[in-house]
């Protein structure tokens, strides 16, 4: 599958950055980067990076997007990589994308409950999204997600979130 176009979005807090997450991606999807090298083509990559510094990596981000400029780039994305937001994740799934959901960590300071891991485990155990680490982030887990989509169903089944 050719991923010609990538979407990496962290969402809108300033109070909580994820550079880590920028760190692992910048050389995967940044310009010459390792997805690039895999699929034998440039990536374009639309970074919006929220209260996340980028200053060193290479990449050139933008801190805010207007939502339905997020949710047409979502749209037109081949692979979507976002931290697991709530709203992140819906907009990734309203678009029809297989999201990569990477949540962000408590004991790290990047975000205040472990909201974001529940999210992504119960998504990823629906078979709606992929769960990773930031530590586990691999090429093969963006050309999975580039392979899959999201579809709407009539009735879909009870969502509930484990205490």
């Amino acid at each position: 599958m050719a991923v010609r176009r990538g979407v990496v979005t962290l969402g809108t807090a300033q109070e909580f950055p994820f550079r880590r997450l920028l760190e692992t991606l910048a050389p995967v999807l940044g310009p010459g980067g390792a997805l690039e090298a895999t699929a034998g083509e440039p990536v374009q990559t639309l970074w919006q990076t929220g209260g996340t510094p980028v200053d060193g990596l290479g990449i050139r981000a933008r801190a805010w997007l207007a939502a339905d400029e997020l949710a047409r780039s979502l749209a037109e994305a081949d692979v979507v990589v976002t931290h697991a937001g709530v709203g992140s994740a819906l907009a990734a799934l309203l678009a029809g994308r297989c999201p990569v959901l990477v949540p962000r960590e408590v004991g790290r300071g990047e975000v205040g409950d472990d909201h974001q891991q529940q999210l992504a485990r119960e998504l990823s155990d629906r078979g709606l999204a992929i769960h990773r680490r930031v530590d586990q982030l691999t090429v093969d887990d963006l050309l999975l997600a580039a392979s899959r989509r999201v579809v709407r169903v009539d009735r879909p089944p009870t969502f509930e979130l484990s205490p």
